[in-house]
């Protein structure tokens, strides 16, 4: 596995806005490199995550070494240099050694 594109870890923060209350923003936990794979619709399936919804275009698997949960937001620039933001769906421990973990996301499209 080539870990070859550079990936942008956030995590959601709340932070307080000044009038009593919160905003929710993304802080940058770790810039690290990774593989990117596009998900197969059979995939998408098997996953069981949802298939056709707009806010899920293009779901992708990330191969990282660092431990992300279903809160953060993950960053990467692509070949054509669009910027594009993926949700964590699922982290799955390959083969329970906690080397690289296999990070199921969706495109986010707001």
């Amino acid at each position: 596995m080539r870990l070859n594109k550079r990936i942008s870890i956030y995590k959601p923060t709340k932070v307080a806005d000044g009038l009593g209350g919160f905003t929710e923003t993304e802080v940058l936990q770790k810039e690290t490199w990774g593989a990117v794979k596009p998900v197969s619709q059979k995939e998408t399936q098997i996953m069981g995550l949802d298939v056709g919804q707009r806010a899920c275009i293009i779901s992708v698997r990330f191969d990282l070494s660092y431990k992300v949960d279903q809160n953060f937001v993950i960053k990467y620039t692509d070949y054509q240099n669009e910027a594009r933001t993926f949700r964590v769906v699922s982290v799955l421990n390959r083969l329970e050694k906690n080397k690289f973990l296999q990070i199921v996301c969706n495109e986010r499209t707001d």
